[in-house]
């Protein structure tokens, strides 16, 4: 009996139930011994499912806090990390070196790409320069790029845009 899948059992179940019915109620000591043996084995099957369902939640529950605790402590070793390239980067910044390499990195100070920062609003600008750096939608709106190409050109006036350029370091 204890061989049966849990739904053969409450099959089993059913059929003795039924054979109570058809014996017009009355309980007798083989249905009664039979109903005992297949609720026992009833209890067994479905104790130990239920075992094994807690320890699945439980081992995924301890997944979980075993995920989270790893994703504080990658977090924490990246901005670690990230603080630590700021400092190598202020300090290659401040003594003027721009490239350092060892046998086990190389650390290279690299210009950023120029960054444009409009002074005037757009309508001012598109009246001053026109189509080619201010684009006229709904609003105006500064096209950077051309912006930028007149400044590298040296035709960008002083007061319509302010273009500044950053460092970045890279570590292979």
């Amino acid at each position: 009996m204890t061989d049966a899948k849990l739904y053969e059992i409450v099959g089993f179940i059913r059929t003795v139930g039924n054979a109570l019915l058809e014996n017009g109620g009355e309980l007798t000591p083989e249905l009664d011994a039979e109903l005992r043996a297949w609720q026992g084995a009833l209890d067994f099957r479905a104790a130990n499912a239920g075992l094994l369902f807690l320890e699945m939640v439980r081992q995924a529950e301890a997944a979980g806090a075993e995920a989270k605790r790893l994703k504080e402590i990658s977090e924490v070793r990246h901005r670690t990390a990230e603080r630590l390239k700021e400092y190598i980067k202020a300090a290659m910044e401040a003594s003027g070196v721009q490239k350092i390499e060892t046998d086990y990195c190389r650390l290279t100070l690299a210009a950023n790409p120029p960054k444009v920062e409009p002074l005037m609003p757009e309508e001012e600008a598109y009246n001053l320069l026109g189509e080619g750096a201010v684009r006229r939608e709904v609003l105006f709106s500064y096209n950077k790029p051309a912006l930028y190409a007149l400044w590298k050109a040296g035709k960008l006036p002083e007061n319509v845009a302010q273009i500044t350029q950053g460092t970045s370091l890279r570590i292979r």
